[in-house]
């Protein structure tokens, strides 16, 4: 049961912090098209860098033939699956994969062909960004 208080205390929280910053996303610098290697294989990608509150966070956008091939890439990937209603209620039924590390969180996820994840120095600042930014057609 406090596993749940806090969960619930820091969904508050997060929420707090993206309502607060409604007026703090900026595109940071310029995007980028070309390709990532996965492996053997060089997959198209995008992306982008933001700054919310002056901090910067980047969005990344690989783009594969089909939506099973980006689950598949998704679920290779490390870390803990979530639903959309912990991160961002505004996404429907998208689940993201969320990968903390030494020098920040990933968080994941697919729609519909393409495998987009965001990177940020901290948790809070990741679904800041995501609560921010939107998730058109996802």
């Amino acid at each position: 049961m406090t596993s749940m208080k806090h969960l619930t205390v820091a969904i508050g929280i997060m929420a707090i912090v993206a309502t607060s910053t409604v007026s703090q996303l900026r595109l940071a610098g310029p995007s980028w098209d070309g390709y990532i290697q996965r492996g053997k294989v060089k997959v198209r990608a995008g992306g982008s860098a933001w700054s919310v509150n002056g901090i910067p966070v980047s969005h990344t956008q690989e783009l594969y033939e089909s939506a099973d091939a980006a689950r598949y890439i998704l679920s290779r990937l490390k870390g803990k699956m979530h639903p959309a209603s912990e991160l961002a209620p505004t996404a429907g039924s998208v689940h993201f994969k969320v990968t903390l590390r030494k020098n920040g969180t990933r968080i994941a996820w697919v729609c519909e062909k393409d495998l987009h994840y965001v990177d940020a120095t901290s948790y809070a600042l990741a679904v800041a960004f995501l609560g921010l930014w939107g998730f058109d057609g996802c």
